[in-house]
């Protein structure tokens, strides 16, 4: 294999991944980017939460108004670990 089509193979690569990582930190995507890495680490759909307005609510799986946003500012794997992080449960009606 010659060395110009390896190092082409590495750029298709690593495309990819550098817009992921990018996405990471772009405000309005980024919850969008992270939900998958906790969605690993906790094993399953995680608690979603914002802080928008001051409010400091979350939402937890299973619940009506469950979903990821551009106002979701934190993640967590339990309401337990959401409540001592100071976020309480939203009681807003479903969209």
């Amino acid at each position: 294999m010659s060395p110009a089509k390896n190092h082409k193979g590495w750029l298709i690569a690593a495309i990819p991944i550098a817009l992921y990582l990018t996405a990471l930190f772009v405000p309005l995507i980024s919850p969008f980017a992270r939900y998958p890495i906790y969605f690993i680490k906790c094993g399953g759909r995680p608690v979603v939460a914002t802080d928008f307005a001051a409010a400091y609510t979350y939402r937890a799986p299973g619940s009506d108004d469950y979903g990821v946003d551009v106002l979701v500012t934190d993640f967590f794997c339990t309401e337990a670990e959401a409540q001592s992080a100071g976020f309480s449960r939203s009681d807003l009606p479903a969209r």
